[in-house]
């Protein structure tokens, strides 16, 4: 039925409502889905986790796993596969079932975007991987203190 690279496991039978859908890849995006799903408090949530060539932290996030109230987890590791392409649109087709209420995701690659046009959502999230907020964060300070000291010497 399932390519081999994809496993599902349902928790609790659904209900008619709409899902929430949560897609990782790291740990850091997993720990801001959890504090999504805390802020929103979403109920029907589906988890997927994505592991691709050259990632190896699918031992962090599966023994981490049940922090996270989900109803679905969809799990897609593709580091041992040839294809693919087909194992991402074997998930797509997966993903298209529901109709989402709220959509979070981290890594906004192409595959990514693949997954959020081929899907029907109301609200989409991007959950920030942490460097990239430190980053913004340290170059807002810097610019700030830039400013003050040209307005500080030009004005005085």
């Amino acid at each position: 039925m399932f390519n081999k690279a994809i496993s599902i496991t349902t928790i609790n039978e659904f209900t008619l409502k709409k899902k929430n859908l949560f897609i990782v890849t790291n740990p850091m995006q997993f720990l801001n889905a959890c504090e999504s799903q805390y802020f929103f408090k979403t109920k029907n949530n589906i988890l997927v986790f994505l592991f691709f060539k050259g990632h190896n932290q699918s031992e962090e996030l599966l023994k981490n796993k049940d922090l996270f109230p989900y109803t679905q987890l969809i799990i897609l590791d593709t580091r041992d596969t040839r294809n693919t392409i087909s194992e991402n649109i074997t998930l797509i087709k997966i993903l298209q079932k529901y109709s989402y209420e709220k959509v979070f995701m981290g890594y906004f690659s192409l595959n990514m975007r693949r997954y959020l046009c081929n899907i029907n959502y109301e609200d989409f999230f991007y959950l920030m991987m942490g460097h990239i907020q430190l980053l913004c964060i340290v170059s807002y300070i810097i610019l700030t203190i830039i400013m003050h000291l040209v307005c500080y010497i030009f004005l005085n």
